[in-house]
């Protein structure tokens, strides 16, 4: 905590300074999750961090001006037309995902400067503070680094790539990603071949629902399935059923609504989906600084923790309600 900070201890429910925004995200978002999971496993569940997900980047919040997200408040955009799909295509692009024995760049799809300067945001002492306008960032194919430096006309790398061709480099990516500057979440390209890159792609025939591509260049066959790696539903149906698992439905109804719509799920996979996922993302959109304001609310909240009373002390923005 801050030194000049301000703690105010008595809140009213009207009034300059009152506790309704905290108090109605504890009650009406944690309270009912923790009754329909008849309490929580361990202290840090993913249902916590889902919901916190659901709160910031995919619920409206009524209080914003034109009903935006909290996440679009302080300054985070996210495109696309489903949100779970984007950040789930974002978390799955992370270094933490990769358990696989092949190379990073061929679940990369696109193998854009954008996404590997995430990467190397991501990555841990990749990128040296010199000053807030002067940044080293250490090579990818070498033992070297690069001289990041912004002159007041926009920022200036020192390897080949920027100097020669000019355009955005990775370096200057992540740095942009740990000053702030990148905010926005894009959804993933499937324009691509994810073996060799290739653009020359087309259309074949569906396998288990989902649709197979083509590439003319390797003449090798595909699903683009990026975060969605041996699962036999559709993305859209996981998305679908991880969106009303958070929104509050329990996942035996999830179950339910799925079988209406043909794959037969159990609740304990929607569970899965929804423990899985919310941790992946969680840990993405981690390392995404908002801008939020200086008066924050917080409150606790007593759980149950294997019939165990337990305390969460959560904070909500003033301003962004982030």
């Amino acid at each position: 905590m801050h030194k000049d900070a301000v703690h105010i201890n008595e809140v009213a429910f009207d009034g300059i300074h009152h506790n309704n925004q905290m108090e109605s995200f504890n009650g009406a978002t944690l309270r009912h999750r923790e009754k329909v999971c008849r309490g929580l496993k361990k202290d840090d569940a993913a249902i916590i961090s889902g919901l916190r997900l659901y709160h910031n980047f995919v619920h409206s919040h009524q209080g914003l001006p034109d009903q935006i997200t909290p996440a679009e408040a302080a300054g985070i955009t996210v495109e696309g037309t489903s949100k779970w799909m984007t950040l789930i295509h974002a978390a799955a692009k992370s270094p933490h995902y990769y358990k696989h024995a092949y190379a990073v760049e061929h679940r990369l799809g696109i193998k854009a400067r954008a996404d590997r300067g995430m990467l190397i945001h991501q990555s841990k002492d990749q990128v040296v503070y010199i000053a807030s306008d002067h940044y080293l960032v250490r090579s990818q194919s070498g033992d070297g680094t690069y001289e990041i430096r912004n002159f007041g006309h926009g920022w200036m790398c020192s390897c080949p790539d920027h100097t020669y061709t000019g355009p955005i480099c990775k370096h200057i990516q992540a740095v942009q990603w740990c000053v702030g500057e990148r905010r926005t979440i894009q959804p993933h390209d499937d324009a691509h071949c994810k073996f060799c890159d290739s653009t020359n792609i087309v259309k074949k025939s569906y396998c288990r629902g989902k649709q197979q591509y083509w590439c003319k260049t390797c003449g090798r066959r595909f699903i683009q399935n990026l975060g969605f790696e041996m699962k036999h539903t559709t993305p859209e149906h996981i998305c679908t059923a991880v969106d009303l698992l958070y929104s509050g439905l329990s996942s035996r109804k999830v179950s339910v609504w799925l079988k209406s719509e043909g794959p037969k799920i159990t609740y304990r996979t929607v569970q899965n989906w929804g423990a899985t996922y919310g941790k992946l993302m969680a840990e993405d959109v981690g390392t995404i600084c908002p801008q939020v304001g200086e008066e924050w609310r917080t409150d606790e909240l007593r759980l149950k923790r294997k019939g165990k009373k337990r305390y969460l002390f959560a904070m909500l923005d003033s301003d962004t309600r982030y």
